[in-house]
């Protein structure tokens, strides 16, 4: 999914204040001007966020109507990050990451409520309740979509606590309250200092109610073996997140597992160690989007020569539950003639106000594609996965799609802090097709549809794992044949 990610915020911020970019090396002394600019405090258009800058300390907020929550503070020689920066006057600031631009106003001091809290208050669950509903009250998106009465919510759990109530206890609460919005953008991760607690507790709830216990399936191994049925020559690259081969002259299928773990890392050779070494690359790496974005591009270059020379490909991405926007759409563009508008995306402020929408284009990749394009589509497509979808409507719209809708997740994850230092997120923008249409909670239906399970992926997998041919691919192939 594209989150539960580094907080967007932060890293804009410290990209904001990377006034020697590569891109923003001009005159020493204009550099310093816009430094001397920057310094003092901003608060964005949406998102629930305030930043106070000196020449020391850059320290970042999450604020709501009832609270002003301390979230990072570092110092400023540490923010070494690139950005596309622009100042509209001496109180508006434009940054933009990745594909969004972000709106700042100057505000001419901090608010009052940006004072630190006691631990007595930090650590209350009714107010961390509060904090959170609150947050969602002020900046969620879909309560309409998604058929939520979130005061009914707020009357139904609160009074599952109290003011003694544990942190387990408050845990249960707001995870059972974000689950019910049915949301996979939606969600709160669950807090190192109660995990082995919360394991004895999810045990003995499993164990109480037959209905949640589900037959095991290895996610990884299924994937290679689904391929497989068609591809029994195939590669593979960074352990499965692409997988690749043809499964006849005219017909190249590629299985892609994910938006993100395309960067080009040195992994080595063993499967177990892989993981640990790509999140120690990551997490030394400037910039370890383009890292995606240059890993994505290298090996669908790598692949093309073979792929150049069949008549049809089929792009699997029912296993894929997303990761970054970037990746999806550099990989699109590799199947994309022309550049197009593909989508637009803005950010809740109240109702019916919105922030300016951001209009998102596509280029061609220098080696396009010319055959047919199919793509196999689940409920379990979700989130930047959802974005190639949807960008492929107007960037390649002869593509013709088999399965089921994908699962209807589009917003960038909001990641917010509790008082008392839990982090949760929430969904709080709106993409739009280039017709308008908001698949949130929908999810983009295909032009063959296949009944998939969209209340349990499981369900949907155990099926799939027992049929001996592929419903979806044999449509592929009958279409194929067709043409």
């Amino acid at each position: 999914m594209k989150k539960l990610k580094t907080l967007i915020f932060l890293v804009t911020i410290i990209c904001l204040l990377k006034c020697k970019s590569n891109t923003h090396q001009k005159t020493e002394n204009k550099t310093s001007k816009i430094t001397a600019t920057i310094n003092g405090t901003w608060k964005s258009v949406g998102y629930g966020r305030i930043v106070n800058i000196t020449d020391e300390v850059v320290s970042l907020y999450d604020v709501n109507n009832i609270s002003c929550l301390p979230s990072e503070e570092f110092p400023r020689e540490a923010a070494e990050q690139f950005l596309s920066l622009k100042l509209k006057n001496e109180n508006t600031l434009k940054v933009k990451m990745g594909i969004t631009t972000y709106d700042f106003v100057r505000l001419e001091k901090m608010p009052k409520n940006c004072t630190p809290l006691s631990e007595t208050e930090k650590n209350d669950p009714l107010f961390n309740f509060e904090s959170l509903w609150q947050t969602f009250n002020e900046h969620y998106s879909y309560f309409k979509e998604r058929n939520i009465d979130w005061n009914a919510m707020k009357s139904k759990y609160k009074s599952k606590l109290s003011s003694e109530s544990s942190p387990l206890e408050l845990y249960v609460v707001l995870r059972d309250m974000l689950k019910e919005m049915k949301d996979g953008h939606v969600g709160i991760p669950l807090p190192e200092e109660i995990a082995e607690e919360y394991v004895a507790y999810k045990k003995s709830e499993t164990q109480s109610n037959p209905k949640k216990q589900r037959r095991k399936i290895n996610f990884d191994e299924f994937k290679f073996e689904q391929f497989g049925k068609y591809v029994s020559d195939y590669k593979t690259y960074n352990y499965g997140i692409l997988n690749w081969g043809l499964i006849n002259e005219d017909v190249m299928f590629l299985q892609i597992n994910g938006m993100m773990g395309f960067a080009h890392y040195n992994l080595g050779d063993d499967p177990e160690k892989a993981e640990a070494l790509y999140e120690q690359y990551a997490e030394e790496s400037d910039n370890q989007t383009q890292d995606e974005v240059d890993g994505a591009a290298y090996i669908m270059d790598t692949i093309f020569p073979e792929l150049a020379k069949t008549k049809a490909c089929i792009i699997d991405l029912r296993f894929n539950g997303g990761g970054t926007d970037e990746v999806a759409l550099k990989i699109l563009s590799y199947f994309t003639k022309e550049e197009t508008t593909v989508f637009s995306k803005k950010a809740y402020i109240k109702e019916g106000e919105y922030t300016t929408a951001n209009v998102i284009r596509i280029s061609p990749a220098k080696k396009v594609f010319n055959g047919d394009l199919y793509i196999l589509t689940s409920p379990l497509s979700a989130s930047a996965t959802e974005i190639f979808v949807l960008s492929s409507l107007k960037a390649t719209p002869n593509a013709i799609r088999v399965g089921s809708n994908t699962e209807g997740i589009f917003s960038d994850i909001l990641d917010k802090q509790l008082p008392n230092g839990w982090s949760y997120g929430l969904s709080n923008e709106i993409y739009e097709s280039m017709d308008g249409v908001n698949y949130e909670n929908i999810g983009i239906p295909a032009h063959h549809h296949i009944e998939y399970n969209r209340e349990s992926g499981y369900k949907f997998v155990s099926k799939l794992q027992d049929q001996k041919k592929d419903e979806a691919v044999e449509k592929v192939l009958e279409l194929v044949k067709e043409n």
